[in-house]
């Protein structure tokens, strides 16, 4: 543990994974701390801020949107977004919509439902999901590339395994085709390990609690980084390389649930995990499938700081080099 002051408010830093447990998965240690208050003129009262009733009512709401159901309706629009990253001048019919609808949509419709759920409530949850699902997942889509242009060999794996799933065209826009994806998988979650968006996580205790083996009484203000539990030898050996290995099956078995948090853990975990990820695949794989990434001379380094979330000091230098055409697989569709 840690000791230290923020202004007037005392602070507890907790690293090990075991002493993360006895706060983030304890379903009584819920309570955030005043210093969210500070985002409440940016965010409102969304899912990063709100607590108590508020937070359970939003969080219901919110949960039916990203169930798996729901997602398999976006796969086909994950990727046509990311081609469109590739190809501006192709044309496609934004204007289809099925039965998908955008999430201001749903929660407008969920407001007839909830009748404590009202406009405010809505432009609060858009306000969370800008910083949340915008600015968090592009930072890491960029860190990610310029990790993989720096390590060829994990790049070629991905590449060479995007090569057999995408042979299929029939396949391309199921679950399954993103869940074919293992070195990619693999490669992200290094990326997050290594540079995760979310830089601290705070909770105020509720009750007394024991942690390395003293007691810490109720109000005490934890904070938690997952940059620096990330970071912990005993659990990942050479904590500063990229080692997307750490997550294949056989090692992601032995790693404590607890030492991997860049989306937190316990009730509070973000919503949004397995969308996110989703969302990740579908621009890393178009990306892979068009260019060849290297890096560029003297510019091998992320300089990082920390604000809301992590960012790269100066941006990231890629080069982007074009591949041999692949089989244009919008044509099958």
């Amino acid at each position: 543990m840690i000791r230290f002051w923020i202004s007037v408010i005392p602070f507890i830093m907790i690293i090990r994974p075991e002493s993360i447990k006895k706060v983030l998965n304890n379903s009584e240690q819920t309570k955030k701390p005043s210093v969210y208050f500070l985002f409440l003129n940016y965010l409102g009262k969304g899912l990063l801020t709100s607590q108590g009733e508020t937070y359970k009512l939003h969080q219901k709401i919110l949960q039916n949107f990203f169930t798996v159901p729901k997602m398999k309706m976006y796969n086909k629009t994950f990727l046509e977004h990311a081609e469109y990253l590739i190809e501006e001048s192709k044309k496609k019919d934004k204007q289809q919509r099925n039965d998908k609808i955008s999430l201001i949509e749903y929660l407008i419709d969920a407001k007839q439902n909830y009748p404590n759920f009202n406009n405010n409530d809505i432009l609060d949850e858009v306000s969370t999901f800008m910083l949340a699902g915008l600015e968090s997942v592009s930072t890491a889509t960029t860190l990610g590339l310029f990790l993989l242009a720096n390590h060829p060999e994990w790049q070629e794996n991905c590449f060479e395994e995007l090569k057999q799933i995408f042979e299929d065209c029939s396949t391309l826009t199921s679950v399954d085709s993103f869940k074919k994806m293992k070195y990619l998988e693999m490669c992200i979650k290094e990326t997050l390990r290594l540079y995760p968006t979310v830089v601290t996580i705070c909770r105020r205790l509720c009750k007394d609690t024991e942690i390395d083996g003293q007691t810490l009484p109720v109000g005490t203000h934890v904070l938690i980084s997952p940059y620096i539990t990330h970071r912990i030898p005993d659990y990942y050996p050479d904590p500063e390389s990229f080692k997307p290995e750490r997550f294949d099956v056989n090692n992601s078995k032995k790693l404590d649930p607890h030492a991997y948090i860049p989306f937190s853990i316990g009730n509070r975990k973000c919503i949004g995990n397995k969308f996110t990820m989703l969302e990740m695949k579908a621009i890393f794989s178009t990306i892979i499938r068009n260019f060849i990434l290297e890096p560029v001379e003297n510019k091998h380094k992320i300089n990082v700081k920390f604000r809301l979330t992590l960012r790269a000091k100066g941006g990231v230098w890629i080069k982007f080099r074009p591949r041999e055409p692949m089989t244009d697989f919008y044509t099958n569709m």
